[in-house]
């Protein structure tokens, strides 16, 4: 896209992006909000919820005693996960579910690079490989195996790569995002998006699966809302709500919290984190504007919904944010013909 900008929104973009790098590199050291040694975390929680599955209880009933024991929140019903990926750990175990999460950042690997448009050249498709990984590699920990955004992060990610693969048969990011579905509602947006896309390009048959998916996942969290009810005491915590986003910042911090940015200093990581807009803007719209859309989307969720402490939201962009990062010399070609054009 950028390439074809005209030469006055091209310097625009230039300056915008220059400013937001100085802001980056200026901007004062503001830490994350997470537990502190020794605390009570989510991953602790959903682990512990599996414990007493094995020990026979359901898990509507596990998870919401152990929610209510260590002061979590049962309302609204969103409150408590889909049951799916516990379900899983209590059958198969947690270190099988993690050489299974391991399997999707390497097809994300893979996929991703053959994913982008021919144009590109075998540095930038080996560079988006490496990027996916390193961007993913905290998403692939077993440590947070029960986060159920690292989940729908990979899967995202694998549906977005499907969906850009001219190869790639129509079904396969419905698939993709049918199975982030069953682990978080958070899928909902990409699978809304693919049904209006399918619909405005005249896709009879993928619009009716779309629909289809929206539809069974929608009656799945009516049944899903129906089993927690009658283990909800009134004297239950009601969820703060999720109003208090941070803009830019937070979801350059939520980027950070997520990956091994944070082992850099803060303006250096958050100008990295920024950076792979830069590569995304290269894609043709006509191309890429269903990955486009979804990245777009949910960094601006990312920047206004979350509290404080919900900065691994940053999981749902990864891996797919940081593959931009191999396209940003691309872009910044792109942008210096676009301005130098007469």
């Amino acid at each position: 896209m950028l390439a074809r900008l005209p030469r006055p929104y091209a310097l625009l973009v230039a300056l915008l992006l220059l400013a937001a790098l100085g802001w980056c590199l200026a901007a004062p050291r503001q830490e994350i909000a997470k537990a502190p040694p020794g605390h009570y975390t989510d991953m602790r929680l959903y682990r512990d919820v599996v414990q007493r599955m094995d020990r026979g209880e359901s898990y509507y009933a596990a998870a919401t005693a152990q929610q209510r024991v260590h002061h979590y929140p049962t309302k609204p019903f969103v409150t408590v996960r889909l049951p799916t990926l516990y379900w899983l750990a209590s059958t198969i175990g947690w270190a099988r579910l993690g050489w299974i999460e391991i399997a999707l950042l390497i097809a994300n690997g893979l996929i991703w690079p053959l994913a982008l448009p021919g144009l590109l050249t075998w540095a930038e498709r080996l560079g988006t490989g490496l990027a996916i990984f390193l961007g993913g590699l905290a998403s692939a920990s077993p440590a947070l195996t029960p986060m159920s955004e690292t989940w729908c992060g990979l899967l995202l990610a694998l549906a977005a790569a499907f969906s850009l693969w001219r190869k790639a048969p129509w079904w396969a990011p419905l698939l993709c995002i049918a199975a982030a579905l069953s682990i978080r509602e958070l899928a909902l947006p990409f699978a809304v998006l693919s049904a209006v896309l399918a619909s405005a390009d005249g896709k009879k048959r993928e619009f009716a699966a779309w629909l289809g998916l929206i539809a069974l996942f929608a009656l799945g969290l009516v049944f899903h809302a129906r089993a927690i009810t009658p283990h909800v005491l009134a004297s239950d915590l009601s969820s703060p709500g999720w109003s208090s986003g941070l803009g830019p910042r937070g979801l350059l911090q939520a980027l950070i919290g997520t990956t091994l940015l944070h082992m850099l200093p803060r303006g250096l990581a958050m100008a990295l984190a920024l950076l792979p807009l830069l590569g995304w803007l290269t894609l043709d719209w006509r191309t890429g504007k269903a990955v486009l859309l979804c990245l777009a989307g949910y960094a601006l969720a990312i920047a206004l919904f979350p509290r404080p402490d919900n900065f691994y939201w940053g999981f749902l962009l990864l891996p797919t944010w940081f593959a931009g990062l191999a396209l940003v010399p691309r872009g910044a070609w792109q942008l210096g013909r676009a301005i130098s054009r007469r």
